[in-house]
């Protein structure tokens, strides 16, 4: 499959990968994309798809360049988007599709955290209202604040 994905990327740039949940697509597509350079979304979700998808285009703009990924553990534990910058500053993300956030939800940057040297910060986006703390580097944010952000 991994030829065929890779063949279909010559001439293509967009390439779908669909099939049942827990079989492996992302981390084939990861692979595909770590071998040859490439840029991959993992839509499984709809709000975090439209959260990558919004971001993505903002960081075509932005002054500061950075990367757009999926993270996921050996242990299972996930952060739906990364942006890492060349020097290696990272920014954890993850999507909730719920008005309210607990400190639960942001657990899973300590986790993953631990494995990057360089974290700047962990964020959830949610449909709430009001950006709230949940300590140091850790904050809750209204998708809506995506679109309060100044375009140059």
């Amino acid at each position: 499959v991994s030829d065929l994905v890779a063949t279909a990327l010559t001439d293509t740039r967009v390439v779908l990968i669909n099939g049942a949940r827990q079989v492996g697509k992302s981390t084939l597509v990861a692979g595909i994309c770590r071998d040859q350079a490439g840029e991959w979304r993992n839509l499984d979700r709809p709000l975090e798809g439209f959260v990558a998808m919004e971001l993505s285009r903002r960081l075509e703009w932005s002054i500061t360049r950075a990367e757009l990924f999926h993270h996921r553990t050996r242990d299972g534990v996930e952060v739906d988007l990364v942006l890492e910058r060349r020097s290696g500053d990272v920014i954890a993300i993850d999507v909730k599709a719920s008005s309210t956030v607990r400190a639960e939800d942001v657990s899973g940057f300590a986790t993953s955290g631990s494995a990057w040297g360089d974290f700047v910060a962990g964020y959830v986006f949610y449909t709430g209202q009001e950006t709230r703390s949940f300590g140091d580097r850790l904050r809750a944010i209204p998708i809506s604040a995506i679109w309060e952000a100044a375009a140059p």
